[in-house]
């Protein structure tokens, strides 16, 4: 079995992060299984590597959470 080293770069911090993933079901990623499906058993936060490493768009977990905390208290905000 061989394995590949996906790296991605956050987009709003600019940490990086990565993921180590069996190249077969690389494979099938790439050619349009979905990621879940590929790799059902993966913490989801290792799919959002493995997501971002093919799309170039990425976000790590604490700057989504930080962005989903804004929208909410936005959203909050916006009913007063």
């Amino acid at each position: 079995m061989e394995y590949a080293n996906l790296f991605v770069k956050c987009m709003t911090c600019h940490s990086w992060d990565s993921a180590t993933v069996d190249t077969d079901k690389l494979r099938l990623y790439l050619t349009g299984k979905f990621v879940q499906d590929v790799w059902p058993d993966e913490d989801t936060w290792v799919r959002e590597v493995i997501i971002g490493w093919r799309t170039g768009v990425f976000m790590c977990k604490d700057c989504c959470e930080d962005a989903e905390r804004d929208l909410k208290e936005a959203s909050d905000a916006s009913w007063v």
